[in-house]
């Protein structure tokens, strides 16, 4: 599946890659498909934006089944709902000028991407009912890149609380 997504993405385009993997039976396989991608881009291809569109998708992806679940298998529901945060987290870190990560080069949009990411992670994992604190350090660490003081340390502390 993850060979054909890529295969799609670079002879088609990503659109083509990520209806692809939406259209699969195996809504776990598909969501876990887009982590390897999302992962295999940044590690593999040095390739950010690619990374931050499967990731997006990917989370877009896990939290709808999630929602239409929701009612009916809560405890599935809440399984996707990490997997979806999983992403976040990833893609909030992979987002974030601070690893300074050779052949990656973040940029402005990308960084934006990361802290809405990171964001997201955080508000999951309230959802979630888990430990805020890693959420809360990307959070924070976003904000000090972006030069907001007051937020980075308003989150920093939050993560301080959390450990």
């Amino acid at each position: 599946m993850e060979a054909r997504a890529l295969e799609l993405a670079k002879t088609v385009d990503h659109v083509a890659a990520v209806e692809f993997l939406i259209g699969q039976d195996d809504i776990a396989q598909a969501v876990q498909t887009f982590n390897k991608l999302q992962r295999h881009s940044y590690w593999k291809e040095k390739n950010l934006s690619r990374s931050i569109l499967f990731g997006r998708a990917g989370i877009q992806h896990a939290l709808s089944h999630a929602r239409s679940i929701q009612s009916s298998e809560p405890d599935e529901a809440l399984r996707f709902v990490g997997r979806a945060r999983a992403l976040c987290f990833n893609q909030g870190s992979f987002a974030w000028t601070g690893w300074d990560e050779e052949g990656i080069e973040v940029n402005q949009t990308d960084a934006e991407f990361g802290l809405d990411a990171a964001k997201t992670c955080l508000r999951l994992r309230r959802e979630e009912g888990k430990d805020e604190g890693q959420a809360q350090w990307l959070v924070g660490a976003h904000y000090l890149a972006a030069n907001d003081l007051l937020e980075a340390r308003k989150h920093f502390q939050a993560s301080q609380e959390a450990a």
